[in-house]
């Protein structure tokens, strides 16, 4: 409200401010180990509550999850097919390094390769680079 504006209701604004005081006259009361303990429990509330919407947004399965994921990765993946079904060519955008498919496993040809550990064995990719 800027300072020309009348509030509509001005008795709300005086049991407002009475009620301030009564709350900084408490909070001043109040021993230094309540206040800790009170500080305490809103930051577990908040943390909660942040960890309850996280959950919510992140209802995808995590099945889901790693599918979208790798489906991003071989987005970025420019397929080249072959006549070999199994064997696939594809090069990569960026650095255009020489990597093929096989049996759902990203292999690289280089001997410096190192693999990139996949969050289930036996599952999804394994990712050479």
């Amino acid at each position: 409200m800027y300072s020309g504006q009348r509030n509509k209701r001005p008795y709300a604004e005086h049991t407002n401010s009475d009620k301030n005081v009564r709350r900084r006259d408490i909070y001043g009361q109040i021993l230094p180990d309540k206040k800790e303990a009170m500080l305490l429990q809103r930051l577990t509330k908040e943390l909660e509550r942040q960890k309850w919407n996280s959950s919510i947004k992140s209802a995808i399965d995590p099945d889901e999850k790693l599918a979208a994921t790798m489906m991003l990765i071989l987005s970025q993946v420019l397929l080249i097919r072959e006549k070999m079904p199994l064997i696939r060519f594809l090069y990569l955008k960026e650095d255009q390094h020489r990597v093929h498919l096989r049996d759902n496993k990203i292999c690289s040809p280089m001997p410096q390769a190192k693999p990139v550990p996949s969050p289930k064995k036996g599952e999804g990719f394994t990712v050479y680079l």
